[in-house]
């Protein structure tokens, strides 16, 4: 970390910053893409689930459906698209 910053306070031009950003950008996308492929294995459908709301509490579903990110699943009668970082199989908390 201290060599990037390094290299971006060395930079002369705006394209050589806008360049190592592109890069940053680049290498953070697929660090989360794998760690969310990993996630996505971890369910099938019918499981029950925690998914984890934005006040902290956690509300239990079922999966319905998985999708490539998301998961569709059925809280409290109602279907939601749920990514698969905020969901944890029940049981496993």
């Amino acid at each position: 970390v201290p060599a990037v910053i390094e290299e971006i306070l060395n930079c002369k031009a705006t394209d050589e910053v806008n360049s190592i950003i592109e890069d940053i950008n680049m290498a953070l996308k697929s660090v989360r893409d794998t760690i969310n492929g990993k996630k996505k294995f971890q369910f099938s459908v019918g499981n029950t689930v925690l998914v984890r709301e934005k006040n902290g509490s956690k509300t239990e579903g079922t999966i319905l459906k998985i999708n490539r990110s998301r998961a569709k699943v059925k809280m409290n009668g109602t279907t939601y698209n749920v990514p698969f970082s905020i969901m944890e199989l029940k049981g496993t908390e």
